[in-house]
């Protein structure tokens, strides 16, 4: 591990994961106190900060209130102060770009939300889903998720063209690279499994994977070279905790994503580096037969000495992010510690 060579001139291998912090201004631009957030974070330890997910549009991408977004050129500038006050002490940044799909709700994203297919999401409860009077609910709207509506052909080429537009913002703020958020149920990963996906046309659960193929085509085609581009990729949704090889045809997924021009995969792992499913391997593991990317861990880590010692126990992970413990300290602990218990509440 000690040979390899950082990826994309970081200064180390060490990176801050997108946590929704629902602390933007209601139109989508960060407010001072996430701005502090972000930059407290980059004086310290971290060769990476890969910012929460921002929504592509201002209406069915919406799955958070307060959220943060990125579909105007207003966000972009609003963005571009912070990048460079980060940029200004040594740490690179990348922006997360998602779409909820279903697990949206109609008081969050005023419209119906919009899905592969018209299946109403799953019943595993979480913090983000809560069950309330014997329903599941949406964490800060305390209402129901509701059956989505399943995308057209036309809603499906409009969304993409979100993606676009939102990648080109992401140059213009200033960033260093995208992640696009194919993990945890959201849109992309709806597509990607037939858990969610079961269209019968060309965008269905097969192994050809148009969504992801023509999305990650479109997005590296309409930004510089120098840019880089990110997959998020997880086994499990946060309405349905896990999912099998079989039901994501997940090796075809990331041959496909390597061959079509995916910089790095970022391997979201309920706890990296520990082996959960029947092929004996872990997701960072499984994702290495197939691609000689750089691949980021991301899952339980509580100190930079977990970290190397996953690295040193696993040689597929290039590097290594840090989440909840990242959201209350500014920096990681060398040794490791208990993990962190916090309070949801600030999510309010």
């Amino acid at each position: 591990m000690g040979q390899k060579i950082i990826p994309f001139n970081l200064k180390n291998r060490y990176v801050m994961a997108p946590m929704t912090r629902c602390l933007s201004e209601s139109c989508g631009t960060p407010t001072k106190r996430l701005a502090d957030y972000y930059i407290s974070r980059s004086q310290n330890d971290l060769g990476l900060i890969i910012v929460e997910s921002c929504a592509v549009n201002g209406t069915d991408s919406l799955g958070y209130k307060k959220g943060s977004q990125l579909n105007s050129l207003k966000h972009a500038e609003a963005w571009a102060p912070i990048i460079k006050k980060i940029h200004e002490n040594g740490t690179k940044v990348w922006v997360q770009l998602f779409h909820p799909g279903r697990l949206t709700v109609p008081e969050i994203c005023n419209c119906t939300p919009i899905a592969p297919t018209a299946l109403k999401p799953l019943d595993q409860p979480s913090f983000w889903r809560p069950r309330f009077k014997n329903e599941i609910v949406h964490f800060q709207s305390r209402t129901p998720f509701i059956k989505p509506k399943e995308m057209t052909l036309q809603e499906i080429d409009r969304v993409m063209n979100d993606f676009k537009n939102s990648c080109r913002l992401a140059e213009i703020a200033g960033f260093d690279g995208i992640e696009l958020h194919g993990a945890h149920g959201y849109l992309i990963h709806q597509f990607c499994n037939r858990i969610s996906n079961s269209r019968n046309d060309d965008y269905g659960f097969n192994d050809k994977f148009t969504f992801s193929s023509k999305l990650v085509e479109l997005c590296r085609n309409n930004i510089s070279n120098n840019m880089v581009l990110s997959y998020r990729i997880s086994k499990h949704f946060i309405d349905h905790y896990y999912l099998s090889i079989s039901e994501m045809n997940l090796e075809s997924l990331i041959s496909k994503l390597d061959a079509l021009g995916i910089d790095v995969f970022h391997s979201s792992e309920l706890k990296v580096g520990e082996i959960n499913d029947r092929s004996g391997l872990t997701l960072g593991q499984t994702i290495r037969k197939h691609t000689n990317k750089p691949i980021i861990g991301c899952g339980g880590l509580h100190s930079i000495e977990h970290a190397n010692s996953v690295m040193q126990k696993h040689s597929c992970y290039d590097m290594m992010a840090f989440g909840r413990r990242l959201i209350i300290e500014n920096r990681i602990p060398i040794k490791s510690i208990n993990p962190p218990t916090f309070c949801h509440e600030e999510f309010f």
